[in-house]
């Protein structure tokens, strides 16, 4: 999601904010939001911000959830569309006076873009502030994940049912828009997402437009100055990969399973460029003349992290615990090119002793972050591929262990959140929604300073968020307070 801080003259607020809703298209000069919703299943093959990676294993993060915030110079008139929304769950937003040409609809129900005489009926969220999102490290989850579309819809739902693989919903809040967009993991996954949030944005400033040979919206890129790989299309199998791949069952409602998750709360913390610098010498510093390589930046915040949740869950020095980092395919697998539009990531896991984290240090346990995604083999991954065709397996999403003992981080710092001005000014800040929050999940975003700033947002039990914030070592590293609004 993206929010734009609404800047007014002589210091006057909008009286009320709208929400428009589109699925399955999206205006080509209408803002965009980014959210997945949850999901618990999904045949994993090649990647893509909604697309199963090429292990052919259900992602567990579904319709992939994100977005970000913008300061809006000016309104902008919004163009006009055909209507294929479907009522989504929403807040009892409140609509502004009636638009001439538009009829009565229940308040509850978001409205759709219309073409012709009608015009946009807007949903209204007029109590809703920037500040209420982004003003606090404690996230009000309800608040914001009803901002996104698809809320609860799982991977396979769109093959079952027939639902987009993207949707967006813009929010104009009583300050600033929301702009959030749904995207089913089995079609693309982090990369193949912010690239395209980034070329939508580029053609809103004005960026020139370049089309591929099947034209259509996805195929329209703008030219940024940014120099980036070309979009491919095309799905990618290993070279003994049937294609199209038979599955073992004749409906797919079969495999599919929905559960309930226990109850989180989400933390987001910001840490400056020269924090994870701080953190990153520090770690490299512990491991000298024993790492083989150097810590990354990243993994050093996240063994940050690690420890400062275990330490928060209270967990007993012998039990295990892990940490899931996912590895993207680009680059290290044969055949999969840097411009690949689809689902191309896998898992990486690190695990060891309670007791190990907390007594060994922070390069100790950013070591074993390093290690986990050097133990990438492309071999193995191919013949994984090539042993899953003859027997499929599926993966579900759960939580990720009874009693908070493993994480998982996905996203990216690298990826360009707070470059996506449709217009209004650059973002004032980011949150994800309701896909895949489950306990011990980390989602990681370039920082609001850029230039090495990071931002973690922290899903866990109430109680051990509220340990974590009272943590004096962890919050050490935090900037405190949040960006300004």
């Amino acid at each position: 999601m993206i929010i734009c801080k609404q800047e007014r003259p002589n210091g006057q607020q909008r009286a009320h904010g709208s929400c428009r809703h589109r699925s399955d298209r999206i205006p080509p000069h209408g803002p965009a939001m980014e959210r997945c919703s949850a999901a618990a299943t999904g045949g994993h093959p090649p990647h893509a911000v909604g697309s199963p990676p090429p292990h052919h294993r259900p992602h567990p993060e579904g319709h992939r959830p994100a977005q970000a915030l913008c300061r809006r110079r000016a309104p902008r008139r919004h163009p006009r569309v055909l209507p294929r929304a479907r009522p989504q769950p929403v807040l009892p937003l409140r609509r502004p006076a009636r638009h001439r040409g538009a009829r009565r609809r229940d308040a509850h129900r978001p409205a759709a873009l219309y073409r012709g005489r009608r015009r946009a009926r807007p949903c209204c969220a007029p109590s809703v502030a920037v500040a209420d999102i982004v003003g606090s490290t404690y996230t009000l989850s309800p608040l914001v994940w009803a901002f996104f579309p698809l809320n609860g819809v799982l991977d396979a739902d769109a093959a079952i049912e027939s639902l987009p693989v993207l949707s967006a919903q813009v929010t104009e809040l009583a300050d600033g828009v929301f702009l959030a967009v749904s995207m089913n993991h089995s079609v693309g996954d982090g990369t193949s997402f912010w690239e395209f949030f980034n070329e939508w944005s580029g053609i809103h400033r004005g960026g020139d437009i370049s089309i591929t040979q099947n034209s259509g919206l996805l195929q329209k890129m703008a030219i940024s100055t940014k120099k980036q790989a070309p979009p491919v299309h095309g799905r990618w199998f290993v070279e003994t990969s049937p294609v199209p791949i038979r599955l073992p069952f004749s409906n797919l409602r079969h495999v599919l399973r929905r559960f309930e998750l226990s109850p989180v709360r989400e933390g987001f913390f910001t840490f400056s460029a020269a924090s994870v610098r701080k953190l990153k010498a520090r770690a490299n510093e512990e491991m000298a003349g024993v790492a083989t390589e150097t810590i990354s930046s990243l993994q050093a915040l996240l063994a940050h992290v690690w420890r400062a949740v275990c330490r928060a869950q209270r967990l007993p020095p012998g039990q295990e615990t892990f940490y899931v980092v996912i590895i993207g395919c680009r680059g290290r697998v044969r055949g999969i090119p840097p411009g690949y539009v689809g689902n191309a990531v896998v898992p990486g896991r690190a695990s060891c002793a309670v007791g190990e984290i907390l007594g060994n240090g922070l390069g100790w346990t950013a070591w074993q972050l390093n290690r986990a995604v050097a133990s990438f083999d492309e071999a193995a991954l191919r013949e994984f591929l090539r042993l899953w065709v003859r027997e499929p397996t599926f993966s579900f999403t759960g939580n990720l262990s009874a009693g908070g003992a493993g994480l998982e981080t996905g996203s990216s710092p690298r990826f360009d959140v707070f470059g996506n001005d449709f217009g209004w000014g650059r973002p004032v800040g980011v949150r994800s929604g309701l896909g895949d929050k489950t306990d011990g999940k980390v989602t990681v975003f370039e920082g609001p300073e850029r230039g090495g700033s990071m931002s973690l947002e922290v899903c866990v039990a109430p109680n051990a968020l509220e340990r974590l914030v009272a943590d004096e070592e962890f919050m050490d590293a935090v900037s405190v307070p949040p960006p300004a609004v």
